[in-house]
């Protein structure tokens, strides 16, 4: 499909914002690689998702959408599901400096993805107060985002947004719990989430990168609760 598309585009000068499923073959490519450990074909898929061109004056094309919320975090995801929390932030900050926003809409949901990232990264590493003024910051961009509405791009593409960054910052809450030794707590927010993550919007993948149920295994790892991790 991927294959087809591109020679389609060739043919017809049509660009990623006027074809829907160019993005979707690689956003499925991804995701596929995500899933079976071929993180560098992955991350190539992600890199030419990433790098397709955003028209801002095209608000209504279908394809917009995607590329500010999807594409452009492309790679950052891919990262997410390695725990690859450093790599991730390096590729999400970059961006934020880099690249055209359309509003403080999808300006502010990269900048969410990178205080997860940075809050994730330092929880791992035991830097609990970087982690904290960190999470208190991803906390601050989504109370943001709640007040905010999209004028570029498909609404359903910001409301899922949304509910992604809220996940996201519960799974960072829970993690920093852990690994101060509240696990009981941490269970019970990483629950949350799970629920959370299980209401999401139909995707083609999955819109969250990052299985809660795999956070939630590294927690009762943490806690020496073998039974329950497996």
């Amino acid at each position: 499909a991927l294959r087809f598309d591109r020679a389609y585009m060739q043919t017809t000068g049509i660009e990623a914002v006027d074809n829907w499923s160019y993005s979707h073959n690689l956003e499925y490519l991804v995701a596929n690689c995500s899933e079976d450990g071929r993180y560098e074909e992955g991350l190539g898929y992600a890199r030419e998702l990433q790098s397709q061109p955003v028209d801002l004056l095209r608000s209504e094309a279908t394809g917009l959408g995607y590329l500010l919320y999807g594409g452009r975090t492309a790679a950052a995801r891919l990262d997410f599901r390695y725990g690859r929390w450093g790599r991730a932030a390096a590729d999400l900050q970059r961006g934020l400096e880099e690249w055209r926003f359309a509003s403080q809409v999808s300006a502010d949901y990269v900048g969410g993805l990178l205080e997860y990232a940075l809050t994730m990264d330092a929880a791992e590493k035991g830097e609990l107060p970087k982690a904290a003024a960190r999470f208190q910051r991803l906390v601050q961009v989504g109370v943001r985002l709640t007040r905010e509405q999209a004028d570029f791009g498909s609404d359903w593409y910001f409301e899922a947004a949304k509910r992604v960054l809220a996940i996201a910052t519960i799974e960072a809450a829970a993690t920093l719990l852990s690994v101060q030794g509240q696990h009981d707590q941490a269970v019970e927010q990483m629950q949350r989430a799970a629920q959370m993550e299980a209401v999401l919007s139909y995707g083609e993948p999955p819109p969250y990168s990052r299985p809660i149920a795999e956070s939630l295994g590294s927690i009762h790892l943490r806690a020496g609760r073998w039974r329950e991790a497996r």
